[in-house]
């Protein structure tokens, strides 16, 4: 599984998953853990409705970060775009 993270493009082809905030990325590599191979992140994010803090790729790799040390989690290949 490969997971795509960005706000306005579309990933380069039909083997990504689309997700467009990095809640949604956070909850794909809760439910899926070592299904999830590949991940690509879109360091500038928009806004999302009644959110005002940015939001970045980076974000995802805070919660990675904290899984890796907390719960050995396996974490997958990322790329930043």
């Amino acid at each position: 599984m490969k997971i795509y993270l960005d706000d306005t493009r579309k990933p380069p082809d039909d083997t990504w998953i689309l997700v467009r905030w990095p809640e949604e990325m956070i909850a794909l590599l809760k439910k899926h853990g070592d299904e999830v191979k590949r991940i690509s992140l879109d360091h500038d994010l928009g806004e999302k409705s009644g959110v005002k803090k940015e939001r970045t790729g980076y974000d995802v790799l805070v919660w990675i970060e904290k899984e890796v040390m907390i719960n050995l989690y396996n974490p997958p290949i990322a790329f930043l775009a």
